[in-house]
């Protein structure tokens, strides 16, 4: 079965609940089987021991309707407005740096909205040849173009002209986050799944007035292009160590432990849902990741304990 799209209910309060086409099952639970849920087969692989999930497949609902700006990076993702209303960052699938981060964003970004941290929602979006002419208006760099088709996009906070979303905030701002806890949850995840480079997160002031944190660009998961685990856990930690001043033991433990709690079918779901056409014939090499991914949550304690020690002694130095 080809999976061109798959939809998510995201996480609510202390409960997690998905929807798989028009299936609903309460979660979590770590059985590791489903009888409500039938199996299904990974692109070109055979079904997988332990799984048995539905997916429906269902079309690219949502498509990009008007090009708001171009982003920063060099990914070639462009700020764009998109048919279900909201706005998304949108990277093409020909971005100069290759599928394998589209395969990486769209995998981290679901596991994320998954385990409660605030994260934006990632999305499959169409770019038609109309929205591609204004492309080629806004951004005259060829290497960016995108081409028709399905693209991954990451849920905008809200309007850009409404809101204001900064890249830093003073030391003192960090320190009061209202939602800060993410922070030591992108800790975690991030070095359960190898991510290569540094934690970066926007900011932005919620519906009470205070600043929340989003935490994006997950490209470097799985090594990044490399697509390996051998990158040093610590380059996973944010540049201002401020925003990890709720970390605690407790707080690890619990994010440590709501990871080994989320079910490896789950897992396997997520990467059902990854557009085939983005991994092309490397997607046995793909599923090899995730298959390497459920067995590091055995080590996971230990590795991030070595994180945390270097990270409090960083935060001692200072």
């Amino acid at each position: 079965m080809h999976i061109s799209c798959t939809e998510f209910l995201w996480p609510a309060r202390h409960e997690t609940f998905w929807r798989v086409g028009r299936l609903h099952s309460r979660m979590p639970r770590n059985d590791g089987r489903s009888t409500r849920w039938q199996s299904f087969q990974r692109h070109g692989e055979p079904n997988p021991p332990s799984v048995s999930l539905q997916i429906r497949e269902s079309e690219v609902k949502i498509r990009a309707t008007r090009l708001v700006r171009r982003m920063r990076g060099r990914s070639g993702a462009h700020l764009v407005k998109v048919s279900d209303g909201h706005y998304y960052v949108v990277k093409p699938f020909n971005n100069p740096q290759g599928p394998r981060i589209l395969a990486n964003e769209f995998f981290a970004s679901t596991v994320y909205s998954l385990l409660a941290i605030s994260a934006g929602e990632p999305a499959l979006i169409e770019v038609t040849d109309r929205v591609i002419e204004e492309w080629r208006e806004i951004d005259t760099d060829p290497n960016v173009l995108p081409l028709p088709g399905v693209h991954f996009g990451s849920r905008y906070p809200a309007c850009p002209h409404s809101l204001t979303v900064y890249d830093y905030l003073p030391a003192s701002f960090l320190q009061r986050l209202s939602n800060s806890d993410s922070f030591v949850g992108a800790l975690v995840a991030d070095v359960w799944m190898g991510k290569c480079d540094p934690r970066q997160a926007v900011f932005y002031r919620g519906p009470n007035g205070g600043f929340e944190c989003r935490m994006i660009d997950h490209k470097g998961v799985f090594g990044g292009a490399a697509w390996d685990f051998r990158a040093v856990p610590v380059s996973v930690l944010h540049p201002f160590r401020e925003v990890y001043a709720s970390c605690s033991s407790a707080h690890v433990e619990a994010w440590t432990e709501r990871i080994r709690d989320l079910p490896n079918d789950v897992l396997y779901m997520v990467g059902a849902a990854v557009p085939r056409e983005w991994l092309g014939s490397e997607a046995s090499e793909f599923w090899h990741l995730i298959d390497h991914l459920v067995g590091r949550k055995r080590i996971l304690p230990r590795i991030v304990k070595n994180v945390v020690g270097v990270l409090r002694q960083q935060t001692t130095n200072r």
